[in-house]
C-alpha cells in the first residue's frame, strides 16, 4: 500500500517539477542594444578668424535598415562661438537602438559656419563611427574618413573614449567623444525612424548642457 502511494505521489509531483525546470528555457528575447554617442568635451586648439570660429556640428546617419537622415547640432541657425567650447560637456549627439545584426555608420563633421553670399561653410574635421549589435555585443569601428588607421582608445575618469584632433590647418579642436550602450527590448528609439525625432532630441542638450 505504501508502495502504491509513493508511485501515485511521484506521478503528481513529476509534471510539476518537469514543467518548472522547463520554465526556465523559454525562448531568449532578443538582446536589442540602446546607444548614445556624446561629445565629452571639444577645447579650441587654433582658431580661423579674429573673432574666433562660429562652429555647428553636422551628423549624418547610414543605417543598414531605413533611409539616411542628417541633422545639426545645434539646429539652424544657431552656432556655438569657439570661445563657448569650454562650456559644452556631454552633449548627447545621437542615440538610437539598434537590434540583433543590425548597423549604422554616422559621419559626423564639425564646421565653421560663414554666412554667404562671401563665403561657405568650412569643414574643419570629420570622423566616421560604425556600430553593430553582433549578437548582442556592441561593435564599434572609428575611422578618420580616407585613412587606414583606426581611431585609438584612452582611459577616462568617465570610462573608455576617443580622442580626436579635428583640424583643417586654419582651425583646430581637440574633442573626446563617448558611447554608452545598455541591452533594452525597447524599440521606440529605433534606428530606422528617420531625421525628424533626432533633429528634435537633439535640441535640447544645447539648451540644457551648453547653456545651463
Amino acid at each position: 500500500m505504501k508502495r502504491v502511494l509513493g508511485i501515485a505521489i511521484l506521478f503528481i509531483i513529476l509534471p510539476i517539477f518537469i514543467f518548472a525546470k522547463t520554465g526556465h528555457h523559454k525562448p531568449i528575447a532578443e538582446k536589442n542594444i540602446q546607444t548614445t554617442l556624446y561629445l565629452d568635451s571639444i577645447d579650441a586648439i587654433k582658431v580661423s578668424e579674429k573673432n574666433g570660429d562660429d562652429l555647428y556640428i553636422n551628423i549624418t546617419a547610414y543605417p543598414s535598415q531605413g533611409k539616411n537622415y542628417d541633422y545639426n547640432i545645434p539646429t539652424p541657425p544657431m552656432y556655438w562661438m569657439s570661445k563657448e567650447t569650454p562650456r559644452i560637456k556631454k552633449l548627447k549627439l545621437w542615440e538610437g537602438t539598434l537590434k540583433p545584426g543590425q548597423s549604422i555608420m554616422i559621419l559626423l563633421s564639425l564646421i565653421d559656419q560663414d554666412f554667404e553670399p562671401w563665403n561657405t561653410d568650412d569643414l574643419i574635421g570629420d570622423i566616421s563611427i560604425r556600430l553593430k549589435n553582433q549578437n548582442g555585443e556592441l561593435l564599434s569601428d572609428w575611422h578618420w574618413p580616407n585613412r587606414e588607421d583606426a581611431i585609438p582608445v584612452i582611459n577616462t575618469k568617465n570610462g573608455p573614449a576617443r580622442k580626436v584632433l579635428l583640424t583643417n590647418g586654419h582651425s583646430s579642436y581637440n574633442t573626446i567623444f563617448m558611447l554608452h550602450e545598455h541591452l533594452t527590448q525597447d524599440t521606440s528609439d529605433d534606428i530606422t525612424q528617420g531625421a525628424k525625432k533626432y533633429q528634435y532630441s537633439a535640441t535640447r542638450p544645447h539648451s540644457s548642457t551648453v547653456y545651463p
